[in-house]
């Protein structure tokens, strides 16, 4: 449900990226307010997962409980805050308020709800549980590309203030029955370890290892290499995936909405991918 909603959007977001730029007119980020916010919410979404890993991870269940559903509630607010940003021609409210409220619920989902407790939670068999929470996520993207494009498209750019307000409470709704009956933490439950015989054999070295800590880590250049390309790659390919309908309407000449239902369609090869 949650990845669906809130890392759907996150690979989504690309029949926005027009409309709210051009909200700006006049204004010297008009046209490209959606990348330089793209570039907050990662900023924003890497540092809240490595609060949760590293910080957040080794508090009580309970507390960890309060904090992923503190994200899953903060989300809505990230659309409201862009709807008053547009509503207001106000720039700083954008990058200042709303796509940082999105990077935070962003990094709680996807970098550790998704990736640390999916697999504690299905443990050898987290190929299974990550192939669901993709698929869903990509599903989530594809269908949210859809609603933004056609109902903005159905509208009109000039509505696109109304647009946000709907699309603030789709997703507070959405947020709303997620958090009653469906948050994850509810159902956390870590796969117990495995047997000594299971742990046996091939997989020795790795039962037998020792993790580094953090200290460690942080004097290993290894490290910051890898952050470095991982973050590079992760950045550069999700800025093409959110301005994709954007880049398919300047590139082949394509009306909007023909660039939107264009982006559909990739998006429907990577949610079977997914």
């Amino acid at each position: 449900w949650f990845q669906f909603f809130i890392s759907g959007v996150f690979y989504g977001l690309s029949p926005l990226a027009l409309p709210v730029g051009l909200a700006f007119k006049g204004h010297e980020l008009s046209g490209g307010l959606m990348f330089y916010g793209f570039a907050v919410m990662m900023a924003s979404q890497s540092i809240t997962a490595g609060f949760c890993i590293f910080v957040v991870h080794t508090w009580s269940q309970k507390m960890r409980s309060y904090f992923v559903n503190a994200a899953y509630a903060a989300w809505p607010f990230g659309f409201t805050f862009l709807a008053l940003s547009v509503q207001l021609q106000s720039t700083a409210l954008a990058l200042l308020g709303a796509f940082p409220v999105m990077g935070f619920s962003i990094g709680v989902q996807v970098g550790y709800v998704h990736l640390v407790l999916t697999s504690e939670m299905w443990g050898r068999r987290v190929n299974i549980g990550h192939a669901l929470t993709g698929g869903f996520s990509a599903t989530g993207a594809l269908a949210w590309n859809f609603v933004f494009g056609e109902v903005i498209n159905a509208l009109g750019f000039e509505q696109i203030v109304s647009a946000l307000w709907i699309f603030a409470a789709i997703h507070s709704v959405g947020m709303l029955v997620g958090l009653v009956s469906l948050s994850p933490m509810k159902h956390y439950q870590p796969m117990a370890a495995e047997s000594s015989e299971q742990a046996s054999g091939k997989d020795d070295d790795v039962a037998s290892s020792h993790a580094m800590t953090l200290a460690e880590l942080s004097r290993d250049w290894r490290v910051y290499v890898f952050t470095f390309v991982v973050e590079s790659l992760f950045f550069a390919g999700l800025t093409m995936k959110t301005l994709m309908s954007e880049l398919f309407e300047t590139i082949l000449d394509l009306e909007y909405v023909h660039a939107v239902r264009y982006s559909g369609g990739c998006l429907i090869v990577y949610a079977v991918a997914r």
